[in-house]
């Protein structure tokens, strides 16, 4: 009996030997940083949740907190992050310099990292990440976004300029004009209330809820393979050309069907000259009025 107490207290401390319990200090920055009038902020991050929003005031706000618990058997990690915040040119530039490497045998990885921004409304947005979240709000000169598995809401946007490339990502927007220029893959993208004058867009296989104005003299184009389009116009018209293999149509009572063929079909929606090419695959295409 004394011999079994013995062997089992001994595979606990062997055990207890192998258990590693890991806790990074947070990493934490909470600074304000010059922009010059009408600047560019640029963000490169990586699995984090970012709060960008323009507010009345003509600095950039910048609070940062990421902290990593591990802990388990055999918890390794190895390298560092860190965060670069540079002014160039009347940029600014913040930058996620990270490599970092981690190994857990057996446990878990928990992380905590938020970034916040309050910055001057008539900036632009540069923006590029993987598997972040993010909410932008009020921000009047434009956006670009650069990212692969990302969740965006981005609210009240003003500017004339709009650039987003992503792989299986979903972006929502609630308004929108200007400039779009969208490329996907397996994604998923929607505009509430747009009044763009053009757009151009290529996907494969994902979805596209469009509702818009079309605007007099607007050329908008779209690519897609198997992917589903939603195109509800909100106002103006014109001419929808759809160049097709075998895809699946359907358009609402406004829409003139022009000429039905094989492999092009084109529809009249009255009320403008605005012109619409869609060139597709197998995609679904839905024309509606709204």
């Amino acid at each position: 009996m004394k011999y079994v107490k013995t062997g089992f207290f001994t595979a606990l401390l062997i055990t207890l030997a192998g258990t590693v319990w890991a806790q990074d200090e947070a990493f934490k920055l909470n600074e304000t940083y010059p922009i010059a009038e009408e600047g560019t902020l640029h963000l490169v991050s990586d699995d984090a949740e970012v709060t960008i929003e323009g507010a009345d005031r003509s600095d950039v706000h910048v609070v940062i907190y990421r902290h990593v618990d591990m802990d388990g058997w055999k918890v390794e990690k190895s390298g560092t992050f860190d965060v670069e915040v540079k002014q160039r040119d009347g940029d600014l530039y913040i930058t996620e310099k990270s490599d970092e490497e981690r190994r857990v045998v057996v446990g878990s990885v928990k992380e905590e990292y938020q970034i916040t921004i309050q910055a001057p409304h008539d900036i632009a947005l540069d923006i590029q990440g993987d598997d972040d979240r993010y909410t932008i709000r009020n921000i009047n000169r434009g956006i670009r976004l650069e990212a692969d598995d990302t969740e965006a809401e981005i609210l009240n946007a003003g500017g004339q300029q709009f650039n987003f490339s992503m792989d299986d990502g979903r972006i929502n927007m609630d308004r929108g004009q200007g400039s779009l220029e969208l490329s996907m893959d397996d994604g998923t993208f929607s505009v509430a209330q747009g009044t763009f004058d053009n757009w151009n867009t290529q996907m494969d296989d994902g979805i596209i809820t469009l509702g818009t104005r079309l605007v007099d003299g607007g050329s908008y184009s779209l690519d897609m393979d198997d992917g589903s389009l939603k195109l509800n116009i909100a106002g103006g018209g014109g001419r929808f050309i759809i160049n097709h293999d075998d895809p699946e149509i359907d358009f609402g009572g406004s829409f003139e069907a022009v000429r039905a063929g094989e492999n092009h079909s084109e529809y009249r929606l009255a009320g403008g000259n605005a012109e619409v090419e869609i060139n597709t695959d197998d995609g679904e295409i839905t024309l509606s009025v709204i």
